[in-house]
Formats: structure tokens, sequence, C-alpha cells
């Protein structure tokens, strides 16, 4: 790969995994702590569903990008790049809209 093609796209291609893996984090955090919300509803109903959308970010965020600069190992072998960061910053900040906009769950109907 390194001698047939361009160096963006070996970039794009190199990043592509730090950009799903902070989306898929993101996505299946937001889905934990608002079914943590559901089942803790006495103490936890009151809180607005967009305060859980932030923290699933946050809790992301930290994990892939103390990766990046090796505070843990938990993704296995791991080299610093700042086009990594990068995109893991991308896929946390387009998630986040993403939820902000569109929601998590459905709203139940009331009738």
């Amino acid at each position: 790969m390194e001698n047939e093609t361009s160096e963006f796209f070996q970039i794009i291609v190199l990043s592509i995994p730090n950009l799903i893996e902070a989306i898929v984090g993101t996505l299946l955090l937001t889905g934990i702590l608002l079914q943590l919300k559901h089942r803790f509803n006495k103490k936890m109903g009151h809180i607005k569903d967009e305060y859980f959308y932030l923290v699933a970010v946050g809790l992301a965020s930290i994990y892939s990008v103390s990766q990046e600069y090796k505070f843990h190992n938990f993704g296995g072998n791991n080299v610093y790049d700042p086009y990594d960061v990068i995109a893991s910053l991308i896929a946390l900040g387009m998630t986040y809209g993403l939820i902000q906009v569109f929601g998590f769950v459905e709203k139940a109907k009331t009738e």
C-alpha cells in the first residue's frame, strides 16, 4: 500500500478503524446509559437524555484519545498517529450531533 497509493488515501484508510471505533463506542455507551436510566427510573428518571448523550461521548472520547496517547493498551499494539486522533474527534462530534438531532430511541406515543 505504501508504494502504490497516495499519502491522502493512506491516511484515510489507516484512520477508518479509529473513526469506526469512536462511532460504535459512543452508540454502545449511549445505549448502556439509557438502559441504566430506564432500569433505575426512580433515581435517574428525572435526568434528561441529552446529559446521557454527553456522558457517553465523554467516556468514548476518553477511551479513544487516551488509547492513542498510550495511557492504556486495550486496543492492542498501537502506534501514535495524529490523524487517528483527528478521525476519532470527527467521529465523536459527528455521532453526538446525529444523536442530538435524531435522538437515540423513539419516544413512546401516549394516547
